[in-house]
């Protein structure tokens, strides 16, 4: 429980949020936000749980304390830089990207990885409007 406390609180000051403002955008009362942050409260149930950890984007095992590592894979970064290094990529079979072009690519894949769930949502569902424009 007090690891729970403790990453909570940690995991909603890394996003400059206040209670009110981490209560809102999950749609849990304030007060309970801050009895799971002192340790008045009892672990939240798994629903609860998941509404959590996927706001956050840290794994369930991460907020028990049961892991270290935030998420449950690999260094997330390392996998996108690998797989776009390793791989022709082409546009149509037509268009080799450049190492340049590959970085850039790289650049936009981890900074969308970096986001909140929600932010992540919105730059897909923007991209997806742009490509469906240029179709």
């Amino acid at each position: 429980m007090q690891m729970f406390s403790r990453r909570l609180k940690e995991l909603r000051t890394r996003k400059k949020m206040s209670q009110e403002e981490l209560s809102i955008k999950l749609s849990i009362p304030r007060a309970t936000i801050a009895g799971y942050e002192s340790g008045s409260r009892s672990l939240p149930r798994e629903p609860r749980l998941k509404k959590i950890s996927n706001f956050f984007g840290v794994s369930i095992d991460y907020l028990l304390g049961h892991k270290d590592s935030e998420t449950d894979s690999v260094n997330f970064e390392d996998q996108i830089v690998a797989l776009i290094k390793s791989s022709t990529i082409h546009y149509d079979y037509q268009y080799t990207y450049t190492e340049e072009e590959k970085n850039k690519i790289i650049q936009i894949l981890l900074s969308i990885a970096s986001m909140d769930k929600e932010e992540r949502n919105i730059t897909l569902e923007m991209l997806n409007r742009i490509t469906k424009k240029g179709s």
